[in-house]
């Protein structure tokens, strides 16, 4: 279960830049795992409707295997109407 703030930080005619603020939790019958997460996203909207975005953002886990998690995800968003 989680849940992400996304205020808008910049926006263009074809473009919208993002802050990602958001948490985390779960578990499986043994263990507790739970985040914080930030980052930055930036989407474009393409003349078919497509949304190209990438995001970098970073992780910090509570009681998991990794403590801090950092990345870049590069993708495309279909409009469903």
């Amino acid at each position: 279960v989680g849940t992400a703030y996304k205020p808008a930080l910049m926006r263009g005619k074809h473009s919208t830049g993002r802050a990602r603020l958001g948490v985390s939790i779960g578990s499986d019958r043994d263990e507790f795992l739970g985040g914080v997460h930030v980052g930055y996203e930036h989407n474009y909207v393409t003349r078919s409707g497509l949304i190209l975005f990438w995001q970098a953002k970073t992780d910090l886990m509570i009681n998991g295997k990794d403590l801090f998690r950092t990345g870049l995800v590069i993708g495309v968003k279909f409009p469903i109407k």
